[in-house]
């Protein structure tokens, strides 16, 4: 069992990252052929991901996981997210989406959001806050619902509303204008921005996703979109040409792209790791195996890992 960043103890990890070998131009963080210095963080190139298993599910409302939450930021945007950096700056809640962290009102059973302007899903569509609703109103779908508890548990909704494709649309979400969402809750909660963090509460078009759709072909709001996706096998992301950056204060989306492949015996991943070759020169990887630990203390190589605190702590629960 895995639980969020937020409810668990950290515990260490260490990860083969990029290397920076190779002649001609430097490369660095950005990917393949980016260009930087120690200084100045790369930009450009693909960034490869060599991995065992494939995420949970794309739709954010179906995936609650730890280890596709990281993923989502990289899609998707909400009214509020986390910030981005080290240490406490990567806890923060921060606007995302909306132009500050809400208004609360009726004691905070009653949240009020703008939106910013120039916000637009991957195919240009304005996010509006009829997007902010109808996305919202999808955790209640008893089959797309299935992720993160917090929106059934903490939004007003009638008993047997069962989301916006058997229900129609959530009343208790008000949107008297295209930039104007009113979001009323079941009862008092101080602390809803930090719940609007949650991969859940991920705005989309109206009438979109139905059936699993977003599994396979999601709808970006944020720097990228998927440019391909074979289940269990790879998954391509490019930049999503209707971001705009001057509207996102957390992602700096330096890399033109990402690339997954899936389905990778962990310790091949190691090997290819140290070994460092082609694309694997500039690609990461997950924590490596216990037999690799003394191998990585080698000079050349340690200096290709970071260290640093998980966000989950996987363990057992034994029940009487």
């Amino acid at each position: 069992m895995r639980r969020p960043a937020a409810l668990a103890s950290a515990t260490m990890t260490v990860v083969l990252a990029l290397s920076a070998c190779g002649g001609g131009a430097a490369q660095g963080p950005g990917g393949t052929g980016a260009t930087g210095t120690s200084a100045t963080p790369a930009t450009g190139g693909i960034v490869h991901v060599l991995a065992n298993a494939d995420f949970s599910h794309l739709d954010p409302a179906r995936g609650f996981d730890g280890g596709v939450n990281n993923f989502y930021r990289l899609i998707y945007r909400g009214l509020t997210t986390f910030g981005a950096g080290p240490g406490e700056e990567g806890t923060k809640i921060v606007p995302d989406l909306a132009t500050d962290t809400g208004t609360p009102s009726d004691d905070a059973k009653t949240w009020t959001f703008t939106l910013k302007d120039d916000i637009f899903f991957e195919d240009g569509t304005p996010i509006t806050s009829e997007a902010v609703k109808f996305g919202f109103s999808r955790a209640f779908d008893p089959e797309a619902g299935i992720g993160s508890p917090y929106g059934r548990l903490l939004l007003d909704a009638p008993k047997d509303y069962k989301g916006p494709y058997l229900s129609g649309d959530l009343d208790t979400i008000e949107t008297p204008d295209d930039k104007t969402v009113v979001i009323h809750l079941k009862k008092p909660y101080a602390d809803f921005p930090s719940a609007l963090a949650l991969p859940n509460f991920t705005p989309f078009p109206k009438g979109t996703g139905a059936g699993g759709a977003f599994d396979s072909k999601p709808i970006a709001s944020g720097p990228y979109k998927v440019a391909s996706y074979q289940r269990n096998v790879s998954l391509k992301l490019e930049r999503n040409p209707h971001w705009k950056p001057e509207t996102d204060t957390v992602r700096s989306a330096r890399p033109d792209g990402f690339e997954w492949t899936f389905g990778l015996d962990p310790a091949t991943i190691d090997e290819r790791m140290l070994a460092g070759q082609g694309t694997d020169a500039d690609a990461i990887g997950p924590s490596i195996q216990a037999a690799t630990v003394a191998r990585v203390q080698a000079p050349q190589i340690k200096a290709r890992t970071l260290s640093g605190l998980n966000g989950c702590t996987t363990y057992m629960v034994i029940w009487g």
